[in-house]
């Protein structure tokens, strides 16, 4: 796992409902494995995205949406 995924991956956790952060730490290592194998877009993102979001606490949505965001726009 690279530091950029890892740094996220933490973000995220510490942004997630506690009884779905097992969850969401599968879902994102999958992503960051399948990013290293294959070409990642943004509807690859988006997909993820539609499974993460349910797993964050509710005040933390917006942030954890803006930072994916940031991301999907350096997506090619």
């Amino acid at each position: 796992m690279l530091k950029e995924q890892e740094m996220f991956l933490n973000f995220f956790i510490e942004r997630t409902q506690p009884e779905h952060a097992q969850q969401a730490k599968e879902l994102l290592v999958q992503s960051f494995a399948n990013q290293a194998t294959q070409a990642f877009t943004k509807g690859d993102l988006e997909q993820l995205q539609q499974q993460l979001l349910p797993l964050v606490k509710p005040e933390m949505v917006a942030e954890v949406t803006a930072a994916m965001n940031h991301f999907k726009g350096q997506l090619g």
